[in-house]
């Protein structure tokens, strides 16, 4: 079977982290089910006065074709405008962009099917491609889909049912997005995890162990934008101090974020008990879920968030939000703790309760990595993805 695949969230470069969720999905389904896929990735034009720019210069430098881990990706460029000035035009600009990348992709070999990872833009190019080359096609969707262009209204709720409409299928990364989606649509849709690879080295807790702080160790991992809610994690743990409770808090991450978090930890009194490590490449993550004793990301607006299964594949308990991506991932109290979004009190309480009871903790870690390793793997991410484009295809 041979798909293209059309995101515009995909790696740019080799070690580039941005839409590596994608590129280990598409990689699971060539090495379990064997499917040939390529990537057509649109990425902006960026103009040469703005190459130096930091916000701008990975995008500048994206070449025209790449293969990256063994799959061939196509960055058609498009214009489009900055802010979301004139988005219907650079929608329009992306589909163009994707449907002549397409054109020139199948005219090598037959394309059996075209999957979109996300609604718009992405599904609105393989609606095209569609309708253009008499190509059936599925979309995978997004937080982003249904709890921000969906309420958007207008033109975009109606784009939206255009494409789910003419889908062949639509499939949903998290139990929450397929509740949501029946709610707004209708019509129920399929769920299909993402995943974790089984073979991931989360390193010796001891020596990571060994570089932090004495006291129980939470860690946090994300890009440092508000919607993360580590402001709120920041003031939880003051809230942990005032109880006597010896811990440290390891933030890793950058993001726009970083300065007003940096002031709300001097403002709370907490620059003893928090330490902002950056971003750090894959496998240093990996290293310090292994040394930590609760992995805490409560993210208020998350599709999915594979940082929680990479932690809970090593054995750590972990907290989230309820109707985020997580939320029917994670048993509550069993396998981990989910929280009312934003709410600091609740926050505080479900910490407290993991780092004063270790056997509490050493459990919920436990059942976690059990489900992780059983069900919620790339590969079994890809069989079920198989079913679903054998199903699309007339």
């Amino acid at each position: 079977m041979r798909v293209v695949q059309v995101t515009h969230m995909y790696p740019k470069l080799p070690g580039d982290r941005y839409g590596i969720t994608m590129q280990d999905q598409i990689r699971a389904l060539a090495e379990s089910c064997g499917v040939e896929s390529s990537v057509i990735a649109p990425t902006p034009w960026v103009p040469h006065i703005l190459h130096s720019v930091p916000r701008w210069k990975g995008i500048a430098h994206c070449p025209s074709h790449a293969t990256l881990r063994g799959i061939e990706v196509s960055y058609p460029k498009y214009l489009t405008a900055p802010r979301g000035f004139l988005r219907q035009m650079g929608r329009r600009a992306f589909c163009t962009a994707a449907a002549s990348a397409f054109r020139q992709t199948s005219s090598r070999k037959k394309v059996d099917l075209v999957h979109a990872h996300m609604a718009i833009p992405d599904g609105l190019a393989a609606f095209k491609i569609s309708r253009l080359y008499s190509c059936p096609f599925v979309v995978t969707i997004q937080a982003t889909d249904l709890d921000l262009t969906a309420q958007a209204g207008g033109a975009h709720a109606i784009q939206l049912a255009q494409i789910f409409a003419a889908a062949a299928a639509v499939m949903s990364p998290s139990p929450r997005l397929t509740r949501a989606f029946a709610a707004q649509f209708g019509y129920p849709i399929v769920t299909v995890p993402y995943g974790i690879h089984l073979d991931d080295p989360h390193g010796d807790a001891g020596d990571t162990r060994a570089e932090l702080p004495p006291g129980k160790i939470l860690l946090t991992v994300a890009r440092l934008l508000r919607s993360k809610g580590i402001d709120d994690l920041i003031r939880a743990c003051s809230r942990l101090v005032n109880n006597r409770l010896e811990f440290h808090l390891v933030i890793v991450g950058d993001g726009p974020d970083r300065g007003r978090l940096e002031t709300i930890v001097r403002s709370t009194g907490l620059t003893e008990h928090v330490s902002f490590l950056g971003a750090l490449p894959h496998r240093e993550v990996l290293r310090y879920m292994a040394a930590c004793d609760v992995f805490v990301l409560p993210s208020w607006r998350e599709t999915f968030g594979l940082v929680y299964l990479e932690a809970m594949a090593a054995g750590k308990p972990v907290i989230g939000v309820r109707e985020q991506g997580i939320d029917g991932i994670i048993e509550e109290g069993k396998t981990g703790f989910l929280v009312a979004p934003r709410s600091i009190h609740e926050l505080a309480g479900a910490l407290w309760q993991l780092l004063s009871d270790s056997d509490l903790a050493h459990t919920t870690g436990a059942n976690a990595r059990s489900l992780v390793l059983d069900t919620l793997t790339w590969q079994r991410t890809a069989e079920r993805t198989m079913e679903i484009y054998e199903q699309a295809i007339p």
